[in-house]
């Protein structure tokens, strides 16, 4: 499912989940990018299994296969780019849609 060659085409937001300790976030889709930082100006360090949610994927120059997601750390959201080679697919959200009724005068 995340290979360089196949593109995810769905009408749900998907997320996925980091599969170890000590992964960044990257400013744009490539390793030689800067890494996200948060308001301190720290770098993003995300544990092992931490939720990301993909807004979209697009690869490289050398065909290595990006994310572009948002995270939430500790209440704030960050956005950038993760290598899938670092993440597994996990879940998804269908998106949600207004199906509230107006009533009318009888």
């Amino acid at each position: 499912m995340l290979s360089t060659y196949i593109t995810l085409y769905t009408d749900k937001e998907f997320y996925v989940k980091t599969v170890k300790g000590n992964t960044t976030l990257r400013t744009s889709a490539t390793s030689t990018a800067p890494s996200v930082l948060n308001n301190d100006g720290e770098v993003i360090s995300l544990k092992a299994d931490h939720n990301l949610w993909v807004y979209n994927e697009l690869n490289d120059t050398n065909l290595d296969k990006w994310f572009q997601v948002r995270v939430s750390k500790s209440g704030v959201k960050y956005y950038g780019y993760i290598n899938a080679k670092d993440v597994y697919l996990y879940g998804y959200q269908s998106k949600k849609t207004d199906t509230a009724i107006t009533p009318t005068q009888a």
